[in-house]
């Protein structure tokens, strides 16, 4: 039996952020089109949803701030 380690508590410090890409009113057909290729792998191509996750870090915390660094970094390519 193995206890505690470097896995424990990850689901609940896990960050998620959903963006609905097609459904944005914020961003040009242009954008959703380059957006949707920049998050190639991270895009649910069927809902064309753009879904970002951290669990690297200790804390919820500073999950979500990389998720959020992550989401601007694509957005800053538009």
């Amino acid at each position: 039996m193995v206890m505690g380690g470097q896995k424990i508590n990850k689901k609940r410090t896990k960050a998620e952020l959903y963006f609905s890409i097609v459904g944005s009113h914020y961003l040009t057909d242009s954008q959703q089109e380059d957006l949707i290729r920049l998050g190639d792998n991270h895009v649910h191509h069927h809902s064309q949803v753009l879904i970002l996750t951290c669990q690297e870090e200790r804390y919820q915390k500073a999950n979500k701030q990389k998720v959020l660094h992550e989401f601007l970094h694509y957005l800053s390519q538009l």
